[in-house]
């Protein structure tokens, strides 16, 4: 860990980026925790429900743009900042006090291009605290000249060119409402992973159709210690296994329809 001392009362004038769709449930909390930041820029891709209104109370930066990607939508964001340092943030999490304690005392000479932030994923009534799911190290707070957000259709990260440091306290993270939003995250998150292997050449595996999601079971609930997060935890490496059986059945969909 770095130790966190404001030598001169200054802090780093940041940009918070956030991408919404429909987030109406979420929104306020999320924003509510930026306001350390200089600014706040909404990246919406075309919400139908309050969302925009409850944002507009936090910020006047708000940019509509049809959807080509997380990873070109966040690019947008980052090119309309008004900051160099950029700290992106997803609708469904927050900034938790200590972390941004920890954010306002970093020194502006900071030799860092960048900081990983812990996350932490309320799941089931319950924070997390094994199964794979944390610790989770995430590329949240980079320089702009330094960084750039990746083109790939989901999970995309920055592409930081120099040294990232790390900072004390978590993003508070409420990916799902239930079970059933979990599913649906995943039968839509695994159709555009399977589509994105597809075009890149990969193909349907029967090994891996076999083995990954068992293997993956044992990853997240033994060896990740997931037995420790009780029943979310079990719920966890089950759909950790299925997500894998999804990624590749749908490659051989894919072929098929070829």
């Amino acid at each position: 860990m770095l130790p966190w001392i404001k030598s001169d009362g200054k802090m780093l004038n940041i940009s918070a980026l956030v991408l919404t769709y429909n987030e109406e449930a979420n929104i306020e909390r999320s924003l509510s925790s930026l306001s350390f930041c200089k600014e706040i820029v909404i990246v919406d891709s075309g919400s139908t429900d309050r969302t925009l209104e409850l944002a507009a109370r936090f910020t006047d930066k708000i940019i509509s743009h049809r959807m080509e990607g997380f990873g070109p939508q966040r690019n947008i964001g980052i090119d309309s900042a008004s900051c160099d340092w950029i700290l992106w943030l997803d609708a469904d999490e927050e900034i938790s006090g200590e972390l941004k304690e920890s954010i306002i005392g970093i020194p502006v000479d900071t030799e860092f291009a960048g900081f990983c932030l812990n996350r932490q994923t309320r799941y089931l009534g319950k924070w997390i605290k094994h199964s794979g799911w944390y610790p989770q190290y995430v590329l949240r707070l980079f320089n702009r000249k330094f960084g750039r957000c990746r083109d790939v259709a989901i999970h995309e990260s920055i592409s930081l060119q120099g040294k990232p440091g790390r900072l004390k306290g978590d993003i508070m993270h409420y990916a799902y409402r239930d079970l059933a939003h979990h599913i649906e995250k995943i039968n839509n998150y695994t159709s555009l992973i399977a589509r994105q292997k597809y075009d890149k050449g990969r193909r349907f595996n029967l090994l891996k159709l076999i083995f990954a999601p068992p293997a993956e079971f044992v990853k997240k609930y033994f060896l990740k210690l997931g037995f420790l997060d009780g029943l979310p935890g079990l719920a966890i490496a089950v759909t950790s296994a299925y997500y894998n059986f999804l990624k590749e059945i749908k490659l051989y969909e894919f072929s098929r329809i070829k």
